[in-house]
């Protein structure tokens, strides 16, 4: 099949997307149809670099094994993500050669083990969140890519960045832990958008102030963050808060 007919089928599956779930969704489709291993992305806060949110779409194990050693402390990828750099390309040759001792040939063994031995890496700027879409592939990518797949990937990297979102709950990958928010702890987060103090937010939720900054703390902490203000800003990256 053409890298044009990949591209229409890609970008028709990718724009019936109707929620993050279902874009995450089809761009995992999407990087399996043109020979991926596996697909990842990341939501990043544009001024500070704090990440916001993540998704990886490798095997449940590798998963576990990575966020367990926290890996992310020595993978490039992630101070790729956090960079001003708008594209990336790392192998686990690049990470066994960090000066990371021996976690360094850890997170390449498992890199190796689990068959995503090369990434290519992508930024898009959406306001506030720059999104990141990262890639693997076994081989390097000009032996396991057809030539025209390549030429075609910034354009399918930007269509995936625009559909994928923030998952509702976060447990631990790349450091980033957050739960779901329930309707009150929205509710508080949404009126505290709008410049209402604790006061002005029970007089139109009908609360005792006591019970707002208890929905306040609770959404501080689903979050974590260290402020409210900064609870406010993780939950709409992340999906949680329209506005």
């Amino acid at each position: 099949m053409s890298a044009a007919n990949d591209l229409i089928d890609i970008a028709d599956m990718l724009g019936a997307a109707g929620s993050a779930e279902a874009g995450w969704l089809a761009s995992r489709r999407a990087a399996e149809r043109l020979g991926f291993a596996a697909v990842n992305a990341a939501g990043i806060f544009s001024g500070t670099g704090e990440i916001a949110w993540v998704r990886h779409g490798m095997r449940a194990g590798w998963v576990e094994a990575y966020c367990g050693q926290r890996m992310h402390e020595v993978d490039p990828a992630v101070a790729w993500a956090v960079s001003d750099r708008m594209e990336g390309r790392f192998s686990a040759a690049d990470v066994r050669s960090a000066p990371a001792g021996r976690r360094a040939d850890e997170m390449a063994d498992l890199l190796e083990d689990h068959a995503y031995r090369h990434l290519l890496c992508r930024k898009w700027a959406e306001g506030s969140v720059t999104k990141a879409v990262l890639l693997c592939t076994e081989a390097p990518p000009e032996l396991s890519l057809r030539p025209e797949t390549l030429a075609i990937l910034p354009a399918v990297s930007a269509m995936m960045a625009v559909r994928i979102g923030a998952p509702q709950d976060c447990a631990g990958a790349l450091g980033v832990e957050y739960r779901h928010l329930s309707g009150r702890e929205r509710d508080v987060l949404g009126f505290l958008a709008a410049g209402l103090d604790n006061q002005q937010i029970a007089e139109r939720l009908g609360l005792a102030e006591v019970t707002v900054r208890m929905h306040m703390a609770k959404a501080r902490r689903k979050m974590g963050a260290a402020t409210r203000e900064q609870a406010l800003a993780l939950a709409m990256a992340r999906g949680m808060l329209a506005l």
